[in-house]
């Protein structure tokens, strides 16, 4: 199971905190729920063209140009990212979210047009609204993964961990880590092992805490 973890997206709120009843909350103007049982039925309702057995004849929905030279760039980002930071954890996210991002695509192109619009392809900025998806979807895996790692951490690990600002350099880290008894080489260590998980590298010698 846990090795299958990274094909579930995770759903983790940056604001976490119980919001308060009040009476300033607006009513929408429309009703959403019939929105949305319009737009789930159009898409339902789409009956595809069949040959003469009876097969589904399938339908292309091109990317453009551009949208295709944007969703390479991201991709090629992921993919230094991954290797810059050597993280299996991390690796195995980005790979499935590599797949996600176009079938988001899809589906957000396939909205659109269930909502009135006549593209007939997927453009660029279909592709960058699949790229926050799936960006957002990274994040999220790499904070639950956080959270499941934080569990299997010693008490030492724990108390570097919570010393640590959001960011930090190599330099500052081992400072903070000494000061909790923890040697140089075991906190460097730490950091490596949880690369892509409690933390990402943003640049040499700079990470950025999850």
């Amino acid at each position: 199971v846990y090795k299958r973890q990274e094909r579930i997206l995770y759903v983790f709120p940056s604001d976490q905190t119980k919001p308060k009843w009040n009476r300033c909350c607006r009513m929408p103007s429309f009703d959403i729920a019939a929105e949305w049982r319009g737009i789930l039925s159009r898409l339902i309702d789409i009956v595809p063209k069949v040959d003469a057995d009876g097969e589904i004849i399938s339908e292309d929905v091109p990317f453009s140009s551009d949208a295709l030279d944007r969703l390479y760039q991201w991709q090629n980002e992921q993919t230094d990212r991954c290797n810059a930071d050597g993280s299996d954890t991390l690796t195995s996210i980005a790979s499935k979210l590599e797949i996600y991002a176009i079938r988001f695509s899809l589906l957000l192109a396939l909205s659109d047009w269930a909502c009135g619009s006549e593209k007939k392809m997927i453009e660029v900025d279909t592709v960058e609204r699949a790229i926050r998806l799936a960006e957002y979807f990274r994040i999220s895996a790499s904070k639950v993964q956080g959270i499941i790692s934080e569990d299997a951490l010693t008490e030492m690990q724990l108390s570097v961990l919570s010393e640590l600002p959001d960011g930090f350099t190599t330099a500052e880290g081992v400072a903070i880590a000494g000061k909790c008894g923890m040697p140089e080489r075991s906190f460097k260590r730490f950091l490596r092992d949880r690369k892509g998980v409690l933390f990402i590298r943003n640049t040499h010698g700079n990470y950025t805490k999850l």
